[in-house]
């Protein structure tokens, strides 16, 4: 198994625990003693209270990592002041902490951030930037002792977040420089101070900041004045309907941090967990390539494009990519990696009939997956945890059939059914049963080889003739398309075409064909794109119609942006979310109670 190009983790906190039972690691994090405790399985809040004889809710606000729920093996702090007391020996190996004094009303929590060092930083120049000693980041970092400083050493750096007590009646509570509160409107930038250190300090977001500031994230100078939000002011993530999900949660104290997004002058905060996306793509790296490949290859790298895009708005990744080359097995070997249970997203297969293996291990782990290139899949892999981007043959002829009823419904149709033919056409086949179901009249013309075709026979002057062919294969059609450019100036003649046949050299007649690819690309989001990809891969774009580059980059940030506003359990959202790409947009329908999405946006185009 190769894994491909990139590979950002940005990974949540973790930690070492020294003992579990009453010996406990201390750490000293912003000159405060904490003891480290390991989550046993079954424990939850209630049950540490009662352990530690500590509230609950302290418990969460001096750990906000954790106060959407526990599980067994999470770290957790609990205040030094708390001493502990054995009270019994035996194999309960249970203890009693006891304190000196009165709980401290909880003012702080603790949070790390994730630092990746580069060339020539200084662990001096780190604690500088963050604002955090060097002692503090040698306690959480016991392997720079060991190994020093080098190139790539990602590194836990400790802060201390405040958290509003909420418990104080905010009238009684009072504000000075030192101590900023939600009711302050402003801040005056200092030396050294960036916007996430500016956010960390009023506990909100840099978005929010940015919001009330445009252009401090291009630009932050010292002596610059600063809008700061308040709690009614700041934004609130778009909800869906009822039955949604949660609202996305920005507050500093919940999120990790990469410095490879930041400079000097600002710095951004990530969504609190990584999105985990595993692409299932024919990369053929065993050296057996062909032109075809070279598709995918673009889809991927455009994909990468909308993650390091979305990478700089602050969203932390995990991305794996895994050769599938063309066959089945290799497929099913893909799917007993380990790592592949817990992605949050899988974009692959390519070919149809790798589609139901990969169906069936995302129902089985409850994975939403996307079908980016086929719309031939077997009914049976249709499961709610499948997004089909193609439209199928029913919505294509349904969306056909609906225009030769509106915008065609004076034309004269004429299926032109070709001998011997090398690629069948479904399509037209459906066609014609479904005008038949709506007394849409029609004619079938059966062609006799090219030489001795007599089209004009069944054309009509003063009406538009659409002809539509039997076969999906160009090199089928293409000896007939002489005699239609030749008849043309004496009749209205309307080719329908494949959408794969826009590549070819064939551009003399008049036709239509449909596609979900908008036939009007948004020019001002293709320039950005593009000025990304190049600085990204020392490659040419390899496709024209449709641009796989464009599709990697389009779907996958439509689904990076789902799930960072709905979190993974998207599907009450994912029918009505729109958000327009450059040469796509989506309209995803449910087929049946069980069953998954399909895309059923198409659009018209005209030559």
């Amino acid at each position: 198994m190769k894994r491909l190009l990139f590979t950002w983790t940005i990974i949540l906190f973790t930690a070492v625990l020294a003992g579990q039972n009453t010996n406990y690691t201390i750490n000293k994090i912003g000159g405060k003693d904490y003891y480290e405790y390991k989550v046993e399985p079954g424990e939850g809040f209630y049950s540490l209270s009662r352990k530690f004889g500590i509230d609950e809710n302290e418990i969460k606000r001096i750990n906000p990592n954790a106060k959407d729920g526990l599980k067994a093996g999470d770290i957790l702090y609990i205040p030094a002041e708390y001493k502990i007391k054995a009270t019994g020996a035996g194999p309960s190996n249970q203890t009693e902490l006891q304190t000196n004094q009165q709980p401290v009303q909880p003012t702080q929590a603790i949070s790390f951030i994730e630092h990746r060092v580069k060339r020539k930083e200084t662990l001096f120049g780190i604690s500088q930037h963050y604002g955090v000693s060097q002692d503090d980041i040698k306690r959480c970092n016991p392997d720079l002792d060991k190994k020093g400083l080098k190139n790539g050493m990602k590194l836990q750096i400790p802060y201390i977040v405040t958290v509003a007590d909420e418990s104080k009646n905010k009238k009684t509570h009072k504000s000075t420089p030192d101590s900023p509160t939600n009711e302050e409107r402003s801040h005056q930038v200092k030396a050294k101070e960036t916007l996430f250190s500016i956010s960390r300090l009023y506990n909100v977001s840099v978005e929010d900041i940015v919001k009330q500031n445009p252009g401090c994230d291009q630009v932050l100078y010292i002596g610059q004045t600063l809008r700061i939000p308040t709690a009614t002011t700041a934004s609130k993530t778009q909800q869906p309907p009822s039955g949604g999900a949660p609202e996305r949660k920005t507050a500093v104290a919940d999120q990790p941090y990469t410095s490879e997004q930041t400079n000097s002058n600002t710095a951004i905060v990530p969504t609190r967990r990584p999105i985990r996306i595993a692409f299932l793509l024919p990369m053929m790296l065993d050296g057996k390539r062909d032109l075809s490949i070279d598709r995918f290859v673009d889809f991927y790298c455009g994909a990468l494009v909308a993650v390091q895009e979305n990478k700089n708005k602050g969203i932390s990744f995990e991305i794996y990519a895994y050769d599938t080359e063309k066959s089945t097995e290799k497929v099913n070997e893909i799917l007993t990696k380990p790592e592949l249970k817990t992605m949050n997203l899988i974009i692959g297969p390519a070919y149809s009939n790798q589609v139901q293996p990969v169906a069936k291990f995302a129902k089985q782990h409850q994975i939403n997956t996307i079908i980016p290139f086929s719309s031939k899949i077997p009914a049976a892999a249709l499961n709610q945890y499948i997004y089909q981007f193609n439209p199928s043959v029913n919505v294509e002829v349904e969306f056909v059939a609906d225009l030769f009823d509106n915008k065609y419904k004076r034309a004269n149709i004429l299926f032109a059914d070709l001998p011997d033919v090398t690629t069948e056409d479904t399509f037209t086949q459906e066609l014609k049963k479904e005008l038949t179901a709506r007394r849409r009249p029609y004619s079938t013309i059966g062609l006799p080889e090219p030489e001795s075709t007599d089209l004009d026979l069944f054309l009509e002057k003063g009406r538009q003739n659409i002809i539509l062919f039997n076969s999906t294969g160009f090199n089928d059609v293409s000896p007939y398309l002489t005699e239609l450019e030749r008849l043309s100036p004496e009749f209205n003649i309307l080719l329908f075409e494949q959408y794969s046949w826009q590549a070819r050299e064939h551009k003399k007649n008049n036709a239509i064909w449909i596609s979900p690819f908008d036939p009007e690309p948004d020019r001002t989001l293709m320039i950005p794109f593009e000025t990304t990809f190049n600085k990204l891969f020392e490659r040419r774009n390899n496709t024209i119609n449709p641009r796989y580059d464009i599709l990697g980059y389009d779907l996958t940030g439509y689904f990076i942006d789902i799930i960072d506003n709905y979190g993974t359990d998207f599907p009450s959202a994912i029918t009505f979310y729109r958000k327009k790409g450059i040469q796509s947009n989506y309209k995803f329908v449910k087929l049946s109670g069980d069953s998954g999405y399909m895309n059923q946006q198409l659009y018209l185009s005209e030559r």
